[in-house]
């Protein structure tokens, strides 16, 4: 663009001079006349060349603008997709049940009922997790987030309790087993013959399931009052007695 610039300096200095030379020499002089009409045509041709070549120029520029932006979008698509594809790729996480936190940065898990020491993802704090919450662990089996708790389990009754963190329980094969209660379900309550959510895999209880409608007319346990501990009501003991205990005798 520069050579053009000095291209149309170059012109109109000849022009100026030729002009000076027919004021000079006359106008009747046809020479300097066709030339200087020449030189005023290849200046116009070279100014019309010089505002295409302007006009190209930008429209270069806009295009590569353009190209420079769908290759931009075009990366980002490429590195959405490349982490779609290592998702896909990437091996199943597993889970573990949370113990607790050690001062080294590791921290106590169980994983299908064995405990294991592992490590811990830096941007999160084992001492922010609650004792029975689900981890997950990478393919390391180190633990890189928290999760809920588990929904899913077996039903057993509190025969007895321990402390604020054990409880001895009962299944439905009535055999007993001491099992510990996750963090938030010691904040609650527990008394014996309450239900309880248990993962038998991890001998921890999770959840206090709502009693059934039978379970919360039962006694839990048989009282030694007998009829003759009650006072001023013969009669109706008498009816009770007769509509009760007769039928089995």
């Amino acid at each position: 663009m520069a050579g053009g610039g000095g291209g149309d300096r170059s012109g109109a200095n000849e022009a100026e001079r030729l002009q000076d030379a027919m004021r000079f020499f006359g106008s009747d002089s046809n020479e300097f006349r066709h030339r200087l009409d020449r030189m005023l045509a290849d200046f116009e041709t070279l100014r019309r060349r010089y505002e295409q070549a302007r006009a190209q120029h930008h429209d270069a520029e806009r295009q590569n603008e353009k190209l420079v932006a769908m290759l931009q979008e075009a990366k980002q698509q490429i590195e959405l997709l490349k982490e779609e594809v290592d998702k896909l790729c990437a091996p199943p996480n597993t889970y573990g049940i949370f113990i607790r936190a050690n001062k080294d940065g590791t921290s106590e898990i169980l994983m299908d009922g064995r405990p294991m020491r592992v490590n811990v993802h830096p941007n999160l704090d084992p001492f922010q997790l609650d004792e029975g919450q689900y981890v997950v662990l990478n393919e390391a089996f180190n633990v890189i987030e928290g999760a809920e708790y588990t929904q899913r389990g077996e039903v057993c009754n509190v025969v007895d309790t321990i402390s604020d963190s054990r409880v001895i329980v009962s299944g439905h094969t009535d055999d007993e087993r001491v099992v510990t209660l996750s963090e938030p379900l010691r904040r609650e309550h527990i008394k014996v013959g309450d239900p309880l959510l248990v993962d038998m895999r991890t001998q921890y209880a999770f959840e206090k399931l709502p009693k059934s409608s039978v379970e919360e007319v039962m006694l839990e346990e048989i009282p030694d009052v007998t009829y003759n501990d009650i006072g001023g009501l013969g009669d109706q003991i008498e009816i009770l007695r007769d509509s009760v205990e007769l039928p089995y005798l």
